[in-house]
């Protein structure tokens, strides 16, 4: 579904003297209200791992409420999960029936952007890495650092800040689950601790990698035609592969348990939530939010008329 945003441009300028969260214009929440959906939870094909410790912090919350306040984001042509995998594992492992979802054009909207994410291992020290390269086969390249950005397949910046390839694999996913490998090779030699590996934006990668001792993993890039036919092959890549920025997000969109288990139909549940909803404030809280995490696109909240923003 595509909404409409460009009243936020003149929003956003409007709130730089006053930054609290706003009323969403009519036509924004409208086009909002159509995105939500109610899927039957078989229907939908996730593209990433699981993992269990993710879930279980997922649960925490989910239960806790007994409600589901932030819909999955998927593929509505296709069923694919383009984010909030952790969310629909948890309640197939529970046998619910139905999932909330907000449904984009995945491969039409060009506002919506694929990323991966690129991995920095802290605490590298040049004799560690230069074990684990030998035994994955790393070549050192002649590509200028300038030049990771426009990568072909996967490259890695090792404490001795060259440049090296990573061999690519049959396909996609080998590649991946065997980068992974590596750097769980890595970490095991070094004994790194979790803290001093995270997953983190290419840009921030680009800007960190020439730390001292530090590692940085670029993977090879992927299309949107991946995503979708990994997924419909029935495979997933590692968790924490793809990073999606979608042109809008919305929480608070509370469905209890109770109806997810329970309610007779998708589609009845579905114009249950549009109306009850449509009754609701739709609060603009801007762009660059931090709530669980940073968000990057622009993000809207429902409300009870009255309510304050969190």
């Amino acid at each position: 579904m595509s909404v409409d945003l460009s009243a936020l441009q003149a929003i956003d300028r409007s709130r730089l003297d006053s930054s609290g969260p706003i009323d969403a214009p009519r036509a924004i929440k409208e086009g909002v209200l159509q995105a939500i959906g109610i899927e039957p939870i078989d229907r939908l094909r996730p593209h990433e791992e699981t993992l269990t410790a993710a879930m279980a912090a997922v649960a925490q919350g989910i239960l806790e409420t007994d409600a589901f306040r932030w819909p999955i984001i998927i593929d509505g042509a296709s069923g694919v999960i383009l984010d909030g995998m952790h969310r629909w594992g948890l309640l197939r492992t529970f046998r619910f029936r139905y999932v909330p979802v907000l449904r984009f054009d995945y491969l039409a909207d060009r506002a919506i952007r694929l990323d991966v994410w690129c991995r920095l291992l802290q605490d590298v020290t040049p004799g560690g890495f230069a074990s684990a390269a030998e035994l994955f086969g790393l070549r050192e390249v002649p590509v200028p650092l300038a030049g990771i950005a426009k990568r072909t397949g996967a490259l890695i910046v090792g404490p001795d800040n060259q440049v090296y390839r990573f061999p690519l694999q049959e396909d996609p996913v080998s590649t991946l689950r065997r980068l992974n490998a590596f750097e769980g090779e890595l970490g095991m030699r070094l004994k790194l601790q979790t803290s001093r590996a995270r997953y983190v934006a290419e840009q921030t990668a680009l800007e960190q990698m020439l730390h001292p001792m530090v590692v940085a993993t670029f993977p090879p890039p992927l299309t949107k035609q991946d995503v979708v036919a990994i997924a419909a092959a029935g495979q997933v890549f590692p968790a924490k592969t793809t990073r999606h920025i979608f042109p809008w997000r919305v929480f608070d969109v509370h469905v209890t348990l109770h109806q997810l288990q329970d309610a007779p139909t998708a589609e009845g549940l579905e114009d249950a939530v549009r109306a009850e909803h449509a009754a609701l404030n739709l609060r603009y809280l801007g762009r660059q939010v931090t709530l669980d995490r940073l968000y990057e696109e622009p993000m809207f909240q429902f409300q009870q008329p009255g309510a304050t923003s969190r």
